[in-house]
């Protein structure tokens, strides 16, 4: 069901009109083609239940779909899709498989900027790195990881030849986090923003991360 998910948002990015803008957004953020095809970024479309109903007409079951977060239900009984007029970003676990989502809003006035998958049976944001299993031939090769504020550094670092990096989903860096880095390397290396908030941020894990004698 995720993967069909994915799939349907990456072929609606190239495929419409509103996906268009947002391919336009992507591009002025310095994404080419190949990074958002290899990335497999989507959009999610303002129709309210346009995902729903691809599912559906697939045949899968509605509590599926549900429990992984992809669909709620009104107080009227009618169903909707929890993502809409968001670039879409999938999220795998450390083998690969894509467990949840994360969708950036395109609005100025959206406070919310980004919007994650609620936590499931498999996705549990305190548990998962992004780009982590994707990264990890390049970790063992550079015998330290990255570790970056968001996902559009992630991926433009990826663009510059950096491959190595990952991205906690706007949480603090948990214990299950350094275990995972942990079982790949010694060696962090923090990239977080220069300004007020990225140096705060900065200093909050190398308590953690030092304690679990990373350096």
């Amino acid at each position: 069901i995720m993967e069909e998910t994915v799939r349907f948002y990456m072929f609606n990015l190239k495929n419409s009109t509103a996906g268009h803008a947002a391919l336009d957004y992507l591009h002025k953020r310095g994404l080419n083609d190949a990074l958002i095809d290899h990335f497999r970024i989507g959009f999610a479309p303002s129709h309210g239940d346009t995902l729903h109903t691809l599912l559906r007409d697939k045949g899968h079951d509605i509590s599926d779909v549900i429990a992984l977060g992809l669909v709620k239900q009104n107080d009227k009984g009618a169903y909707y899709d929890m993502f809409a007029e968001r670039v879409i970003f999938p999220i795998t676990d450390p083998k690969g498989r894509v467990v949840g989502l994360s969708g950036r809003t395109l609005s100025k006035t959206e406070k919310i900027k980004y919007v994650n998958s609620p936590e499931t049976s498999i996705f549990k944001k305190g548990k998962l790195l992004y780009h982590f299993h994707e990264a990890l031939q390049d970790i063992r090769k550079e015998k330290h990881i990255l570790l970056y504020e968001g996902f559009f550094d992630v991926i433009q670092a990826y663009g510059a030849g950096v491959r190595n990096g990952v991205a906690t989903m706007g949480t603090s860096l948990t214990p299950a986090h350094i275990s995972l880095i942990r079982s790949v390397t010694s060696s962090v290396i923090i990239s977080f923003d220069a300004d007020n908030a990225g140096l705060k941020a900065a200093d909050a894990v190398i308590g953690p991360l030092t304690r679990a004698e990373i350096g």
